[in-house]
């Protein structure tokens, strides 16, 4: 038997090369995230561009050339006016060569590589982890369409070839072998030597027509087509619910914004690796708390000072009662400068308290200046708030991790970090 395969080459057959170079060229991908992510809505699926310049990146092209020591050439360069055959050219110093080249200088070429957002997910999110997760099944399903067996009816898209050949033998076999055996019968019967001229004639002409019918089999008929067939069936799916709440007094400038939506997209983008249906509620406040758009969230500008226990009771009253714990994988994801009333601490701690043993975990990240960060002895001055974490951590072991930035470019290292697998 030959086979021959006519299909046509797949349209992603250099996958496997995008996903060597993409490996190779890992570093500069990952570097590209804080200017990526910052131009970014929290919805945005759509692919990027990494620029790639081929001597830093350990791609350049080798060639094989004379060594210049022993090497003879004779060659005319093209624009040459000055030099003719047989003339001596003295090697110029290395100092002169520039950004022109030189022996061992590769070509400085860049180039923009495509890659899907999936693609770049993967890189950032390599060898990270939900702690605390757990995959609930809550209230909400979707419609899936699973398999269900067989039947005789269909669109050819539909069309099992294995179970319709099958039907065929099978069909073949309860139809022909019969007739085989009446045949076999037949011919043991023209064996005998007292039949005569008729009979003998009779048990020919019988086997000529079963041999007739053997042969005049279809191949297939209507009643051996399978298709495939398929039904909606409910099925529950596992979920969570991110809640963002941010600082938005005026102590919060446009960079602390940027930062801060850097952190809530990843997040959100790493919570669908590991979810299958994710909500995400907004929540701002100065002295007062609000749920808001995922515009307002980011642009929305306040005056006034900040009360953060406002968010955490709004949270309690308003969304988690929306959100159950027992049905929803909750996870709270806070940014802030640090700043809060002394008076607020005891509120929040106690807030905190009540919140925590319904989180699955919450993530703390606070933008500060460089310059307000230190003592006069070079330790880290905790803010307000992060007092209050220190302080509710301790009644609440592993479900809040605090950490502190200071640039943008900071973000997707403390996110590393934030995440980074815990080996026993």
């Amino acid at each position: 038997m030959i086979i021959i395969d006519r299909r046509k080459n797949p349209s992603n057959k250099s996958l496997p090369n995008r996903q060597r170079f993409a490996d190779k060229v890992k570093d500069v991908i990952r570097k590209s995230a804080r200017k990526a992510i910052g131009d970014r809505s929290i919805k945005d699926t759509s692919g990027t561009g990494v620029n790639i310049a081929g001597s830093e990146n350990g791609i350049k092209e080798y060639s094989f050339t004379h060594d210049p020591e022993t090497g003879i050439t004779q060659q005319i360069w093209i624009g040459n006016t000055k030099y003719r055959v047989g003339d001596k050219i003295d090697k110029p110093p290395e100092s002169d060569w520039g950004s022109s080249g030189g022996p061992g200088d590769p070509t400085e070429d860049e180039f923009e590589f495509k890659i899907s957002y999936d693609e770049y997910l993967d890189i950032i999110f390599d060898d990270l982890e939900l702690p605390n997760l757990e995959n609930k099944e809550g209230t909400t399903e979707v419609k899936e369409l699973r398999r269900a067996g067989f039947t005789n009816a269909g669109v050819p898209s539909n069309l099992s070839i294995v179970k319709t050949y099958s039907s065929r033998l099978s069909r073949k076999a309860a139809l022909y072998w019969p007739k085989i055996r009446e045949i076999e019968a037949l011919e043991e019967e023209l064996k005998q030597q007292d039949l005569d001229v008729e009979k003998r004639q009779q048990i020919i002409d019988r086997i000529d027509e079963l041999r007739r019918k053997a042969n005049i089999f279809p191949f297939f008929e209507d009643i051996d087509l399978r298709y495939n067939n398929r039904v909606l069936v409910n099925k529950p799916i596992t979920q969570a619910v991110m809640i963002c709440i941010m600082d938005c007094s005026v102590s919060m400038t446009e960079d602390h914004k940027i930062t801060a939506k850097k952190f809530f997209l990843l997040l959100n983008r790493f919570l669908q690796r590991k979810y299958q249906n994710v909500a995400v509620v907004f929540i701002r406040h100065h002295t007062t708390a609000v749920e808001c758009t995922e515009e307002a969230f980011f642009t929305d500008k306040e005056s006034g000072g900040t009360i953060v226990s406002s968010s955490y009771q709004l949270m309690k009253d308003n969304v988690l009662k929306r959100f159950p714990s027992d049905q929803w994988n909750v996870y709270l994801a806070q940014a802030s400068d640090g700043d809060n009333y002394p008076e607020d601490a005891d509120t929040c701690v106690g807030l905190l308290e009540d919140i925590l043993p319904r989180l699955q975990f919450m993530m703390y990240m606070e933008i500060r200046l460089q310059q307000f960060m230190y003592d006069t002895y070079g330790g880290i001055v905790d803010t307000e708030l992060m007092k209050v974490m220190h302080t509710a951590d301790a009644y609440q072991p592993n479900k809040i991790h605090m950490d502190t930035v200071t640039t943008d470019s900071q973000v997707v290292p403390m996110f590393r970090r934030m995440f980074a697998k815990r080996y026993a």
